[in-house]
């Protein structure tokens, strides 16, 4: 590369193009730095030419940022060119923030504009060393939101990536390419018409399920001896809890054998949902089989196994876009819900003894503080069963005041869930009607 100097030539070129390479893998500088570099400063102003849209700016406003310790070559600085008559110093970077960047430099004060990539904007931000804490206060916490969901967006998107790769490179590509397919059709409603069939029939099976289980509960459907005892459950019910239990199953299996990757499978929340809505139905076959003259003893055992089959209700969950959303948000709101959870227990304490010592001596229903939380709790979420009640004067001011905290408690997380729930709803909208159908996608990458 041709040595740059101010004494080379009484007439040097308008512009110098560096020829070596390593020009263009410096990762960072500071602006300032510019002010040690062989560029001519008879003029008060020097040209940042940044992938071709020029920004004009004073050297004394370089000046204001402290100069890096090290003073790099102006090929370091620079990219591809140098125009010494004019000062003007070429930068092979995206133009978009560089307004915000020397306006800094400018007035001292660092702003983000809404409409850059926040991720851009801090990549551009190490690339000229200028430290995210000068960004000023009015835009950085919108700043940090931004980046903080598109980061979070971003590692979703890579983990799927990374979800749909991790099958065995030594399988038939046919396998492969079946193996996706029924992934997709299994857990991606929306990418074709046979997996939003397929997702319909999950749906009917699992209503079908809950309906029996309500009817079995009904004396209409229950055998009984001379006695009135139940001696055996209503045969078509079990008929129909059957089929749907082997409906669970093969669609259990089916997925398991199918997913791209199986410990985050077996972890998955709403996959122990459905293994529990399962497994309950063949341990009870089992005690039954098994259980012989013992058959009282294991009654108990049955009867918590068949109530777990209320945990089917959960499934619906799985196959419900909105219903996964609104799990995710109450995931993602989680510190700010048990803040005001906190806030509503220390109320509830408060209140739950104030009402004690209130109403101790004339009304037996307020024994101690801890049945007083019984009153405090059904008072601030106002339901107010009546079956408690305060009766002196003070006790009933204690009772409104608990009631009214207990409103302005339960109203705080509803902007919250509102809020997230609506942004993580839009979000998944838009990349639903993005989603590529199925059969275009390159199903030689699953492997």
């Amino acid at each position: 590369m041709n040595e740059l100097s101010r004494n080379s030539s009484p007439e040097p070129p308008p512009y110098l193009i560096s020829e070596d390479p390593s020009a263009k893998v410096k990762s960072s500088l500071k602006l300032s730095e510019l002010i040690e570099t062989p560029v001519e400063k008879h003029l008060p102003t020097v040209i940042l030419n940044i992938g071709g849209l020029k920004h004009q700016i004073l050297w004394k406003n370089l000046e204001k940022i402290s100069r890096a310790s090290n003073i790099l070559e102006i090929e370091s600085l620079c990219d591809v060119l140098v125009d010494h008559k004019i000062s003007e110093i070429f930068f092979d970077r995206n133009p978009t923030t560089m307004g915000l960047i020397l306006g800094f430099y400018r007035t001292g004060i660092l702003h983000v504009d809404d409409t850059i990539c926040p991720l851009a904007y801090s990549d551009d931000l190490k690339y000229w060393q200028i430290n995210e804490i000068h960004i000023d206060p009015c835009c950085l916490i919108k700043f940090n939101v931004r980046r903080e969901r598109v980061l979070e967006e971003s590692g979703k998107l890579i983990e799927e990536d990374s979800d749909s790769s991790t099958s065995s490179q030594h399988e038939e590509r046919f396998v492969s390419d079946t193996k996706r397919k029924i992934w997709y059709i299994m857990e991606k409603p929306y990418t074709s018409t046979l997996a939003k069939v397929m997702n319909i029939v999950s749906i009917s099976f699992i209503i079908v399920s809950l309906i029996g289980m309500v009817l079995s509960t009904t004396h209409y459907f229950h055998v009984r001896n001379e006695k009135g005892e139940l001696i055996e459950d209503n045969y078509p019910l079990n008929i129909i809890e059957a089929v749907c239990v082997i409906w669970f199953t093969i669609e259990y299996v089916v997925r398991f054998a199918c997913c791209p990757n199986r410990i985050k499978f077996i972890k998955g929340f709403l996959n122990c949902v459905d293994l529990l809505a399962i497994v309950p139905y063949y341990i009870t076959l089992v005690l039954i089989k098994y259980s012989g003259e013992s058959f009282n003893d294991v009654k108990r055992a049955l009867h918590v196994l068949r109530a777990m089959r209320i945990i089917r209700v959960v499934k619906l969950a799985h196959h419900s876009i909105g219903l996964k959303l609104l799990g995710y948000t109450f995931h993602k709101s989680s510190n700010a819900l048990g803040l005001i959870l906190m806030l509503m227990g220390i109320i509830m304490f408060i209140f739950s003894n104030l009402i004690y010592f209130a109403e101790k001596d004339v009304n037996y229903n307020f024994a101690n503080s801890i049945e007083s939380f019984w009153w405090a709790t059904i008072t601030m979420t106002t339901v107010g069963y009546g079956d408690v009640v305060p009766i002196t004067p003070i006790g009933k001011v204690l009772g409104s005041l608990c009631a009214i905290s207990g409103i302005l408690s339960l109203t705080l997380p509803i902007p919250i869930l509102s809020r997230s729930f609506q942004f993580f709803y839009r979000e998944k909208m838009l990349k639903k009607r993005s989603y590529k159908p199925v059969h275009q996608y390159n199903f030689n990458h699953f492997d």
